[in-house]
């Protein structure tokens, strides 16, 4: 597929660990940051981590301040090539991507003005993956395409774990 599809690759267990997290949770909305790597344009989505909060209910989720950083510093130390890609939360009926979210999304790329787009997916139904990226000030949907997962860092002396 070519850049113009605005193709993100997203690991097949971070998919189920978002699909998963969410059931358990509904019908009240729960999310959590997407960490992975990029090369070039291209995103690779190889974790999608909860992070509990008490702000949430059947109709919104809002990250718990402060712990998106320390949630992504944690990471590193197990893999430093991994970053923060986005955020990603659950609808327990289905509903796409909300003007707050959107609006949440618009916020997050001024703040991190300079570093990748971030992407947000809402799992509709607590199941049903949809992707966004804010491209040049406009707002886009992008197909999310399986994969396995990253493979095992080199080791210190190089050689392929």
């Amino acid at each position: 597929m070519t850049k113009e599809s605005h193709v993100i690759k997203i690991a097949e267990s971070a998919l189920q660990s978002m699909r998963f997290t969410a059931r358990r949770s509904a019908p009240i909305e729960t999310g959590g940051v997407l960490a992975g790597v990029l090369a070039g344009e291209d995103l690779w989505i190889t974790h999608a981590l909860e992070l509990p909060t008490t702000d949430r209910s059947r109709s919104h989720y809002r990250l718990p301040g402060r712990r998106t950083r320390s949630t992504i510093r944690s990471l590193r130390t197990v893999d430093p090539r991994l970053g923060y890609l986005g955020d990603w939360h659950s609808h327990p009926h289905d509903v796409g991507p909300s003007p707050m979210d959107f609006a949440t999304l618009a916020l997050i790329s001024v703040i991190r003005r300079g570093e990748p787009a971030p992407t947000i997916i809402v799992l509709r139904e607590a199941v049903r993956p949809v992707a966004f990226r804010i491209h040049h000030g406009m707002l886009r949907e992008h197909e999310l395409v399986l994969t396995g997962d990253l493979p095992e860092p080199p080791s210190e002396k190089g050689e392929v774990q």
